[in-house]
């Protein structure tokens, strides 16, 4: 038993854990954004880069607030 976090094994943010570090958290997926990780700041949250690839083009508008749009041809 951890003599920090009293767990077996240790707990992920127990100093002792053989885990990575968690240093922010994805508000996409919610998980730890650990040391090594590629990550996005964006307007204060944190995102993973991964997270951030799978995102759909709409999802990436609603995100950094653009729209997509489609043209036609009597625009003006």
């Amino acid at each position: 038993m951890c003599k920090e976090c009293y767990m077996h094994p240790c707990h992920p943010r127990c100093p002792n854990s053989p885990y990575p570090k968690t240093i922010y958290r994805c508000v996409c997926c919610w998980e730890g954004i650990t040391d090594g990780e590629e990550y996005i700041k964006y307007g204060g949250d944190y995102y993973h880069a991964d997270c951030v690839k799978e995102m759909s083009l709409h999802e990436l508008g609603e995100l950094f607030d653009f729209r997509v749009e489609t043209a036609g041809e009597c625009e003006e």
